[in-house]
């Protein structure tokens, strides 16, 4: 099991945060004008190139049998990114869409593109992934109010990743001390009887 839920945010949010921090400073990424985490606004031509992490859906399944164990699921995250560029010549663009493909699917010679900065949540795995590219025209506004077109290029990402958290009771004493103390009086002086203390150090998995 990974660690159980204690963050403000869900596991699925965190990763896409990290995934995005992680393009942001590799070429060609590194170069974009804008950086989003949310398609909720549309792309201005000043922000292009343009880099966008967005949360899709995420399924999520049981993990372990009902009835014996605490709330856990096995989750299916869908994260899309897109990369936004400007080109005139088509061939030009479809390479650096390319090159900016490989560059995302060359994070994973990291050893630790699964891990989270705090561990808090780990990837397990991919499950899959989609790649396409679109073309497209711009129009932006000159200084005379004339309009003018420019060619645009994207690549859409999208991956899935698998990961689990599960939700353990919230209790106030975890249990993880036992004290006692015994005190035995015979006949005579109790102040001179000394009590036998036992303590338990309990682990807990």
């Amino acid at each position: 099991m990974t660690a159980p839920v204690v963050n403000v945010n869900s596991f699925g949010h965190l990763i896409k945060l990290q995934w995005l921090n992680r393009m942001r400073v590799i070429p060609p990424f590194s170069g974009c004008r804008k950086f989003a985490r949310s398609n909720a606004k549309p792309t201005q031509l000043e922000h292009i190139p343009f880099l966008g992490a967005y949360f899709i859906e995420e399924n999520l399944s049981p993990d372990g049998d009902d009835n014996l164990t605490v709330p856990g699921f096995e989750a299916e995250l869908v994260l899309g990114f897109s990369y936004i560029i400007r080109n005139n010549d088509p061939d030009v663009a479809e390479d650096m869409l390319d090159a900016a493909y490989w560059s995302f699917m060359k994070l994973l010679h990291d050893p630790a593109w699964a891990e989270m900065p705090d561990r808090s949540v780990r990837i397990e795995g991919i499950r899959g992934g989609k790649i396409s590219r679109h073309y497209g025209n711009l129009s932006e506004q000159g200084a005379r109010g004339q309009f003018a077109e420019d060619a645009f290029a994207e690549v859409r990402m999208e991956m899935t990743y698998f990961h689990r958290f599960f939700f353990e009771p919230l209790t106030p004493d975890a249990f993880e001390l036992y004290h006692s103390t015994v005190a035995v009086y015979p006949p005579g002086d109790p102040d001179a009887t000394k009590p036998i203390i036992l303590e338990l150090n309990l682990p807990q998995d």
